[in-house]
């Protein structure tokens, strides 16, 4: 998809974010999260989560299991989830202590 060499590399680079960020908005829709419309609610009336964590900025290598041992370290987890391009988790665990 991407060639050094092409003219066109910016608007392929530029295509491929976009896919990107698609598959990842619709991955977190399918986990309960709804970008478009936490996007219509003010920050400040924003209900938050006590036992939900969304882990941004993940390294690409990082695997489910490195990050199950990190977040293990705190409490039981009720879930881990890890975005299909390993970009976001969703940390939620049974308690919120």
């Amino acid at each position: 998809m991407l060639d050094r060499f092409d003219s066109n590399i910016a608007v392929k680079k530029a295509y491929a974010e976009t896919i990107i960020i698609n598959q990842t908005k619709e991955w977190l829709k399918e986990n309960g999260i709804d970008i478009d419309e936490l996007e219509k609610v003010k920050r400040e009336k924003c209900k938050r989560s006590k036992t939900i964590i969304l882990v941004k900025n993940i390294p690409y290598s990082t695997k489910e299991r490195e990050l199950r041992e990190i977040f293990e370290r705190y409490g039981k987890l009720e879930r881990l989830s890890v975005s299909p391009y390993n970009t976001i988790a969703i940390v939620e665990y049974e308690q919120s202590s």
